[in-house]
């Protein structure tokens, strides 16, 4: 008879497997637990995760997630990237996808549910939504965009649709675990949402979990202000925000070695020797950590006796090995045993950026699918690259099944190195055929939806255009970029898309690009007031006024003055423009009327509205007369101001 025995005991296939257990961070994922504990209450918290790079903060939220969902939860992520931080909101649309495809995995009856929940909730509004998360659709099905409304109410309503959203899919019931990795990176839309989350939102039953690198951030950092603004937060406060802020340090001597130890399949005690000069090389950095093991094995330092079934290696050589002072140098230090054909693919795909897929990758490098799949194989088994959504072994990594499958960098930190060595002629190169190839696969349905990947390629590699006809396309794609960054109220960046397209069309002139001119400076004049750039404004509106003669095109400019008159409280500047550009369209409006003059024009209007009721009203056809649109628009503008300047001014207004 055969004895008991432990499976798996002797399994060994002499490459090194690095174990993928969760070492050393007992009391740190302890506290993140009783935090949640605390959100399932129906509380509102937020957990600050930092340390340096590679040091184990994405391993340790992602060992949270299987205890949040064993306990009613729902964990969603999202990921900021240093070479994506000019798409807005881009790591919460990440994790929001995320949840309607946790929500799509579901049943039937499950997925009607919500979409009853969603659109009675949003009503109107929900076309919003489609607009941010595309793939919402497959769950609430097409949805009409509410009307334009200006850019103060769009933003107004985005902010709202956002936050009942939010409130939707979050609660006692199932609380909800936002988590936002390397937030260090994120631009100015997402860190304003992080913060109407946590201080002006009813939200209850909701957690997020922000990482970054406090190398990456100083006191004016607006991360750094969120800090601060929580830890100074009232706790006597009924809506108390839950808090909680973990520093990551390496790991210990000790949880180093048990690391060695499993993936060697050793005793503690036999691999302590080489976990200690490991340990005196990479102070513990668990990225550095794996990838200095690694070295130690592809130079053969550490090896596998097939006769001794057991790992060895020799301390001297094993000190010997030169280590760089960061993790970037160490990185390219080790690119360099690379293959040259796998090293120059993985350095185009480092400038497309997480995730790509082969059949860009192939056409960018000109080699067949077959051939890149081929290559990006060998990349695979390195630990360089995985299959997008698979973080498992490259033993378990599936070879080439098409062009479109998605791979992504083991670590951003890989990403970061490859592009470090990319030349900027070649970087701009690859990012300018990208762009190209992007444009070129996108039809026109798709177009509004992939215009900010598309154009921030272009944008990067703007010096390979070499006509004005090319620069042209390009000033009006960012136009289009502009107008969708400004729809997610992103106005800081609609601002640089705008400028860049003003930027393109330079060679051109008002004469022969004037229906562009018009639209790009009016749209850079309305981002710069919305981001408080009144002198930017200016500069816009000079232009307009100083290059157009139909009073028509001057209306979006003089409103912008009206509103910036008005937030400086220069009340009758805002009114005596405004009585000025109404003249300008043929009314006739006293400067300053008395109150006799103004209770009469109030008569007037009650006389002609008498007679009328409210569904006759409604009956009448649409207003077609662009003038007397234009002057509403200006009436809109200045009546506010006029309400505490000039308030016999408003009846005679309203009776235009």
């Amino acid at each position: 008879s055969v004895s008991s025995f432990e499976l798996g005991k002797e399994d060994v296939m002499g490459k090194l497997q690095i174990s993928s257990g969760f070492y050393g961070r007992e009391e740190e994922i302890e506290r993140l637990k009783a935090l949640f504990d605390q959100i399932k209450l129906g509380n509102k918290g937020i957990a600050f995760v930092s340390g340096s790079s590679g040091v184990g903060k994405t391993a340790l939220i992602n060992e949270l997630q299987t205890y949040i969902t064993f306990n009613g939860g729902r964990f969603i992520s999202g990921k900021f990237d240093k070479l994506k931080n000019d798409v807005p909101y881009n790591a919460w649309i990440q994790a929001l996808s995320q949840w309607v495809d946790q929500v799509l995995a579901e049943s039937n009856k499950n997925i009607e549910k919500w979409k009853m929940v969603i659109t009675e909730a949003l009503g109107p509004l929900s076309g919003l939504l489609i607009e941010l998360i595309p793939s919402i659709e497959l769950i609430i099905g097409d949805q009409p965009m509410p009307p334009d409304v200006g850019a103060k109410e769009a933003q107004n309503r985005f902010n709202y649709t956002l936050d009942r959203f939010l409130q939707i899919i979050s609660g006692k019931q199932q609380p909800l675990v936002i988590f936002l990795d390397d937030s260090q990176w994120s631009e100015d839309a997402s860190f304003n949402l992080i913060e109407r989350v946590l201080f002006e939102s009813q939200l209850k039953g909701v957690l997020i979990v922000s990482s970054y690198q406090p190398s990456e951030i100083n006191e004016h950092h607006p991360l750094q202000k969120i800090i601060s603004k929580v830890e100074q937060s009232d706790p006597k406060d009924k809506n108390q925000l839950l808090k909680e802020s973990i520093l990551l340090e390496g790991l210990s001597e000790e949880s180093l070695n048990k690391l060695v130890s499993d993936s060697l399949r050793m005793s503690p005690e036999w691999t302590l020797p080489l976990s200690k000069i490991i340990f005196s090389k990479t102070q513990g950095n668990a990225f550095f950590t794996l990838q200095y093991l690694n070295s130690l094995y592809n130079n053969k330092i550490l090896h596998f006796d097939f006769k001794k079934r057991q790992w060895k290696w020799d301390l001297e050589s094993v000190k010997s090995l030169e280590i760089a002072d960061n993790v970037i140098e160490f990185l390219i230090e080790r690119f360099s045993s690379l293959e040259d054909k796998t090293l120059n693919l993985i350095k185009l795909a480092a400038c497309i950026g997480n995730p790509f897929d082969l059949m860009t990758l192939s056409i960018l490098s000109q080699k067949p699918l077959e051939e890149t799949s081929s290559v990006i194989l060998d990349a695979i088994q390195d630990g360089i690259v995985l299959l997008s959504g698979i973080s498992s072994s490259p033993q378990q990594q599936m070879p080439f099944r098409g062009g479109t499958r998605q791979y992504r960098f083991a670590h951003d930190r890989i990403l970061q190195a490859l592009y470090t060595i990319v030349s900027k002629e070649d970087s701009e190169k690859a990012h300018y055929t990208i762009g190209k190839l992007l444009l070129a696969n996108t039809d026109a349905a798709q177009l509004e939806e992939n215009i900010l990947n598309i154009v921030n390629q272009l944008n990067k590699g703007i010096s390979q255009i070499s006509t004005a006809e090319e620069r042209l396309q390009l000033a009006e794609l960012n136009l289009k970029a502009g107008y969708q960054a400004r729809k997610s109220s992103a106005y800081d960046l609609s601002l640089s898309y705008f400028q860049m397209g003003i930027q393109l069309a330079s060679e051109y002139s008002w004469q022969e690009q004037s229906a562009l001119f018009l639209k790009l400076y009016n749209a850079a004049g309305e981002a710069a007031y919305l981001v408080n750039d009144l002198s930017g404004m200016n500069k816009y509106t000079d232009e307009v006024l100083a290059n157009t003669t139909d009073i028509l095109d001057k209306i979006s400019s003089y409103q912008l003055r009206i509103f910036a008159a008005r937030s400086h409280s220069e009340l009758d500047k805002a009114v005596d423009l405004g009585i000025e550009v109404l003249t300008q369209l043929g009314f006739k409006v006293p400067a300053n009327p008395s109150q006799i003059e103004g209770v009469v024009q109030l008569i007037r209007v009650k006389i002609a509205l008498a007679s009328k009721k409210m569904d006759q009203l409604e009956a009448l056809p649409r207003m077609t007369d662009a003038k007397i649109e234009a002057g509403l628009l200006i009436i809109s503008a200045l009546n506010p101001a006029a309400f505490f300047a000039r308030p016999n001014l408003i009846p005679t207004t309203i009776s235009i």
